[in-house]
């Protein structure tokens, strides 16, 4: 698998030991050089609350890492090419922070 892309996906894996574990199995399944892109929001922003661990309008608990964080996690088993925080539109009149890392398997 040359490319991966991941829009949210780490959010509702709240365990941290199971996030690295996650990370950890997407580079195994790509290829040398293969490209990964996670999007997810950002716990740098007050979006649903404060806190790592948030719960949604309809009850999931979801994990806002803040950029950071992320990039300590995802650079245990990526090259980080670009982090930074991106605006994702929800409704008409409210946009979300988000974490944005493209990454290169190690």
């Amino acid at each position: 698998m040359p490319t991966a892309l991941a829009l949210g996906s780490l959010l509702e894996i709240i365990d941290e030991n199971a996030r690295a574990q996650y990370l950890k199995e997407i580079s195994h399944l790509l290829k040398s050089h293969g490209k990964y892109l996670s999007v997810a929001f950002s716990g740098d922003s007050n979006f649903m609350g404060e806190g790592k661990l948030k719960i949604s309008p309809v009850g999931i608990k979801i994990y806002f890492s803040k950029l950071t964080d992320s990039e300590v996690l995802f650079n245990k088993y990526f090259k980080i090419i670009e982090s930074k925080h991106i605006l994702v539109p929800q409704k008409p009149n409210l946009s979300v922070k988000a974490n944005y890392l493209l990454c290169e398997k190690l």
